[in-house]
């Protein structure tokens, strides 16, 4: 074993001798890492200060705290950002002005042009579609489009009826959610996809309670980026009939007068600074903050003890949220996140807090393999094929469930154990395209940041640490900081299993097909917990999204879309619980929300 990972393991062993469970650190660096994938989709706002940055505030003497493992967390990255006045002259002047672009953003932008009024977007990179285009697809839960009628679809069952669907919903949320914010969301959700499919070049199939983009379901387009082209279409009509797209424009405050948001401050592509006007007001669709370690410690501390890296994207930094904060914005959703599948320990290893979520090897450690605590009792998992005799979570996705089941273990991590036949046993196990490596390349579209290469991948991650590689069990018991013996024990008592060919042992047994023993050498495993799906903590609205300060009060003029907007799974709310914990998935919410907050902007 080579000296850094020695070194890791010690430090790994030390930690949880001393607190019991770890807590990761922020990403080193995040502005070189943003800086370095500057090609793709940014949110519309500023970019957090750098490690580096931190230790300048350190000597300035800044609030600096110490979370754990997570040293010198910078506090005033979490402090609002003040607002400024208005300038002496415009450099545009729209009805509303809406920053950022992904879903939410779109949908504002076309709702706007749709009704004849006017816009001025704002995109901080060269492209639009931020974090949705990274979706796989349009989650729906209640019903109500006009495709789910047509099926006799709705939840919990047809025909669609909103205090049915309030009262099922609502224990999930532990009576915590504003019933009338969710109401509101879900009457609109079903018309808000009519709508979207009424414009050129957006085509979505109806799967019951999710929508997917048609060629997607085709083969034409990858389930990677599988809402990308939904994006561009939207866009294009946008621009087409009129919204002024600024992108490489960052957003730096929010301009008030007499109390009433009335613009943006912006740095435009040339680093000159710019003003906005939004006469209607001004709609933040700028995403979550699950990339400032600050504002997590601050709104959502159980993200530092469960999560092992930030997202889902590196550009949810949170400054549009502290925008609004400068304003005495209220905070909704206090301690409200949802956790994805096959978390590594990249800051560990690596000093990152940010690893993409398509990524080879995350794929290969979403399947089905010997998963261990750290005493040796398997944990399990649930499929997301439909296959396996379990409950249906909410159309067959079994990743809510196996994140709670997995990172409630000791430590809020979990093992994996596999062998040398792990780039043939992972199809075997015949699971479905988020638990499996994507090879068919082709239909990915360029300049993703999704390498195409699985197995390149995972020699990466290898390299990196993140996967150890060891000749003998022993060794990788060392590597993952297991005990060898109890790591013997459970391989020896899986292969038993694996020989049998049944799974006699769990609540919702193994598949056959998944019972891959752990022989051949080397042998490979990883320590995971759960990555940041997104942050649900944000900025309190009404059901019209009208930003409301402490005092109750809407602030005038300021709007905000999920998941700037928080509290869309009520309080304390984690890892567990719907399909990405919400009645619409992550993608849906933000199209609905931004649509809601321009539809009542321009009323």
């Amino acid at each position: 074993m080579n000296e850094k990972k020695s070194e890791g393991t010690d430090r790994e062993m030390d930690r949880e001798m001393d607190r019991g469970m770890d807590r990761r650190a922020f990403l080193k660096g995040a502005l070189a890492t943003a800086a370095a994938s500057g090609a793709f989709a940014l949110g519309g706002c500023a970019p957090a200060g750098s490690a580096d940055a931190s230790s300048d505030k350190e000597a300035a003497g800044a609030s600096l705290i110490d979370h754990g493992v997570f040293k010198n967390i910078d506090m005033a990255e979490a402090e609002p950002i003040a607002p400024v006045d208005p300038p002496a002259t415009w450099d545009g002047e729209a009805d509303i002005v809406v920053v950022g672009t992904g879903g939410g953003g779109l949908a504002a932008m076309n709702y706007a042009v749709d009704n004849g009024s006017t816009v001025i977007a704002i995109e901080k990179n060269a492209e639009i579609g931020g974090a949705t285009q990274h979706a796989a697809g349009w989650f729906l839960l209640p019903g109500g489009s006009k495709d789910q009628e047509a099926l006799q679809y709705a939840y919990p069952s047809y025909p669609f009826d909103i205090n049915a669907f309030m009262r099922a919903i609502l224990p999930n949320y532990q009576f915590s959610i504003d019933d009338e914010l969710l109401k509101n969301i879900a009457l609109k959700a079903g018309g808000v996809m009519d709508w979207l499919q009424e414009h050129d070049g957006v085509e979505m199939t109806c799967r019951g309670q999710a929508f997917m983009d048609t060629k997607v379901i085709s083969g034409e387009h990858s389930q990677i980026l599988g809402m990308q082209p939904t994006c561009l279409a939207m866009g294009a009509c946008a621009t087409k009939k009129g919204a002024d797209l600024r992108t490489n424009t960052t957003c730096t405050a929010l301009v008030v007068e007499n109390g009433k948001v009335v613009g943006v401050q912006a740095t435009d592509k040339d680093g000159a600074t710019v003003h906005y006007r939004g006469k209607r007001g001004v709609i933040l669709c700028s995403g979550g903050f699950g990339m400032n370690l600050a504002m997590m410690e601050k709104y959502v501390p159980t993200a530092l003890d469960v999560a092992t890296f930030g997202g889902p994207m590196f550009y949810h930094t949170g400054e549009c949220t502290r925008m609004a904060l400068g304003l005495n914005a209220d905070m909704s959703g206090h301690d409200s996140w949802c956790g994805w599948l096959a978390g590594f320990e990249e800051y560990q290893e690596t000093g990152e807090f940010w690893h993409y979520f398509w990524d080879g090897a995350t794929q290969l450690c979403r399947n089905v393999w010997l998963t261990i605590d750290k005493r040796g009792r398997r944990v399990p998992y649930y499929a997301t094929d439909g296959k396996q005799d379990c409950p249906d979570f909410y159309g067959g996705m079994g990743d809510t469930g196996v994140v709670a089941a997995q990172v409630s273990r000791m430590g809020n991590r979990y093992y994996q154990v596999f062998d040398s036949n792990y780039p043939e046993d992972v199809f075997a196990h015949g699971l479905s395209a988020s638990a499996s490596p994507v090879t068919n390349t082709d239909n990915v579209p360029k300049g993703s940041l999704f390498s195409g290469d699985w197995l390149g991948d995972v020699e990466k991650a290898i390299d990196r640490g993140v996967i150890k590689k060891a000749d003998t069990l022993d060794e990788l018991a060392d590597m993952l900081g297991l005990d060898p013996e109890v790591l013997k024990d459970s391989v020896a008592h899986w292969n038993e299993l694996c020989e049998q060919g049944e799974d006699t042992e769990m609540v919702y047994p193994y598949n056959p097909n998944w019972l891959t023993p752990v022989q051949k050498p080397p042998y490979y495993g990883a320590r995971l917990g759960t990555s940041l799906g997104k942050t649900m903590c944000g900025v309190r609205v009404t059901p019209s999204m009208e930003v409301v300060n402490a005092d109750g009060k809407v602030i005038e003029g300021l709007y905000a879309n999920f998941s700037t907007a928080g509290g869309m799974v009520g309080e304390s709310n984690y890892c567990t619980g719907l399909y990405n914990t919400t009645i619409l998935g992550g993608n849906a919410m933000s199209w609905t929300t931004g649509y809601i907050a321009a539809e009542a902007a321009l009323q």
